[in-house]
């Protein structure tokens, strides 16, 4: 048992702020986890995708102060497509969270890191002291920033549109119109 959680451990990618980056390496011990998961599709160059990623990234601290037992993770879904591929996720960002016997709820797309955490408080157990204290011994969080780098880098790049529909959109350009 030791050493699967060991594996479990070591297979987990994840950023400075403890958001883990679901990998191709990593998806299936995450499912496995036997925790819930919450997870944020996206792909660079979403100007949405950004936004909504600048709340989310602040959630894995709130979570451990809640004590809500919880994965918190981001799929990319240009560098590992399989988890949208399997939850039909066909619109980004996209909001989901799994449960430990596969149950999917998906929380509406927010801005907002509180709605996010009411959203999970509805829906995570909490962990006690003892349970959360153990949870967290022998984790190393590994640095991968590049993720926070690419989603910014996404504010430079403007999609052009030339429908009607696009007008309201405040991250079009419309081409001189």
């Amino acid at each position: 048992m030791i050493l699967i959680l060991l594996l479990f451990l070591l297979a987990l990618s994840s950023t400075a702020n403890g958001l883990i980056v679901v990998t191709a390496d990593n998806y299936t011990a995450i499912k496995s986890s036997g925790k819930h998961v919450f997870m944020m599709f996206y792909y660079e160059g979403c100007f949405e995708c950004a936004d909504v990623h600048s709340a989310f990234s602040l959630l894995p601290q709130i979570v451990e102060e809640q004590s809500l037992d919880v994965i918190v993770a981001l799929v990319d879904i240009m560098v590992y497509y399989t988890p949208a591929f399997e939850f039909n996720i066909d619109f980004f960002p996209n909001l989901l969270l799994l449960t430990p016997t596969s149950t999917q709820y998906y929380c509406p797309i927010t801005k907002n890191v509180n709605n996010m955490v009411n959203f999970l408080i509805n829906y995570v157990p909490v962990i006690n002291d003892s349970n959360a204290e153990a949870a967290n011994k022998g984790i190393e969080i590994v640095a991968e920033e590049e993720v926070s780098q690419d989603l910014k880098e996404g504010y430079d790049t403007c999609l052009l549109y030339t429908s009607d529909a696009a007008d309201d959109m405040q991250c079009v350009d419309l081409g001189g119109r």
